[in-house]
Formats: C-alpha cells, sequence, structure tokens
C-alpha cells in the first residue's frame, strides 16, 4: 500500500512509453503526450527523439506496419491507482480499442515503464513494466533521456541494457524535435 500513499502526497516521476503504427503517428504522439500531461496535471520533464522501430512479436501481415516510438518523462502527484484508468482513457479517446487479439497496428499504445523507483502489482497495473529491458523501442529512447537510471528488478544502468541486449529489432532516428 506504500505506493498509494506515495501518489496521494508526493510529487512522482513516471517514465512513459508512447507508440504508434496506425494513421499520423507522429500527430498520435503529439497528442498523447498533450493529453497525458493535462490528465496526469503533470510537467514535462523530458521527451525522448522519435524512433521508427519494427513490429515485434506480430503476425506476419503486420510486418509492415513500423512503429513511431518515444519516451517522456513526466512529474505528477497523482493517486497511483488512477495511472491505469487515465492511461486506458486517453487511449481511448485517440481511437485505440482494446481487443483479445494482442500486437496488433493502433493509433496509440501508452506503457508506464515506472512510477519513481516503487514497484506496482495490481490486477491493471505492473510496474516496471514486465517486458520493458527486452524491448529495444523502450530502452534506446529512455536511454537518450537517462542513461544511468536502473530501475526496481534490475542490476544494470538503461544503458548497459540497452548495449547488451540481443534483439533483431530495428531502430533507427526519425524526428529529434516534436
Amino acid at each position: 500500500m506504500y505506493y498509494l500513499i506515495l501518489g496521494v502526497f508526493g510529487i512522482m516521476e513516471i517514465g512513459i512509453s508512447l507508440g504508434s503504427n496506425k494513421g499520423n503517428r507522429v500527430e498520435f504522439l503529439q497528442a498523447a503526450k498533450k493529453m497525458i500531461c493535462k490528465k496526469f496535471k503533470a510537467i514535462l520533464i523530458s521527451q525522448s527523439s522519435i524512433y521508427e522501430t519494427s513490429p515485434v512479436d506480430v503476425k506476419d501481415k503486420f510486418l509492415n506496419k513500423y512503429y513511431l516510438n518515444s519516451f517522456i518523462i513526466i512529474n505528477t502527484g497523482i493517486c497511483v491507482k488512477n495511472i491505469w484508468n487515465y492511461v486506458n482513457e486517453i487511449e481511448q479517446k485517440l481511437g485505440r480499442n482494446r481487443t483479445n487479439e494482442i500486437n496488433i497496428p493502433r493509433n496509440i499504445d501508452i506503457d508506464i515503464i515506472y512510477v519513481d523507483k516503487t514497484t506496482i502489482n495490481t490486477s491493471t497495473l505492473t510496474v516496471p513494466h514486465p517486458r520493458w529491458f527486452k524491448r529495444m523501442f523502450v530502452l534506446k529512447p529512455l536511454a537518450e533521456l537517462n542513461p544511468t537510471l536502473i530501475l526496481p528488478h534490475q542490476n544494470q544502468s538503461v544503458k548497459k541494457l540497452y548495449l547488451n541486449l540481443k534483439s533483431n529489432e530495428e531502430v533507427k532516428l526519425y524526428q529529434a524535435r516534436w
């Protein structure tokens, strides 16, 4: 229950991965960033460049649907128990329809990667994100922002995890400023 108290009385740093592989991808990333800051009553601390990345764990018919991915870091005082609801609401407003089918093309994908140095494990939210350290599309933009960060359940920095990850994912700079 510590994380609930932290979310009520303190300012938290939240690291968020943004992705889009459908429609005007840059516009969806921009809209998500703006909506997150407004809904979370947050201050945008930093944002990475946008990277174009190959899709991961998708059906063959989606292999040509490249993502644009970015990472933002915000400070907010919202209650942690509201995070998942806010993310889900923003994704829905931007046209994402959650189905049982995983890794299908979507206008927006918002993943909470970390909340301070806190561990959260509820039915709707797991933080740190359970696969963040296995995904080049998360590691590259996060390493751009905070290469020395070490998150719970890891003993290496983001930069070391990025440099040591064995992956076939393609990640290339798409747009530095957005």
